[in-house]
């Protein structure tokens, strides 16, 4: 007898787009990032993440960025589909 068709898949992530996927994910939320224990996860800041582009994204006021935490301000939470994409490799 079969007892289906079912299947299962397992998916390696590679750490540096768990990163991003935190950040993308955290960033919607209104607490935002707490940039300790992302380093303690991921072994380096979150606005590493952001490459090149971390300071022009504080500039023009999407990110917020204390020594505790990175989080998006409300024009950068209006605009989280901009900011996942200046993260994504």
């Amino acid at each position: 007898k079969t007892r289906g068709t079912a299947r299962c898949e397992i998916e390696k992530i590679p750490r540096r787009m768990q990163a991003v996927e935190t950040i993308i994910q955290r960033l919607r939320l209104r607490d935002g990032v707490n940039c300790a224990a992302f380093t303690s996860r991921f072994g380096f800041h979150p606005k590493e993440v952001f490459d090149g582009s971390f300071d022009k994204l504080v500039r023009a006021g999407l990110l917020e960025h204390t020594p505790d935490t990175l989080k998006a301000s409300l024009k950068g939470w209006r605009l989280a589909n901009e900011i996942a994409l200046e993260a994504l490799p």
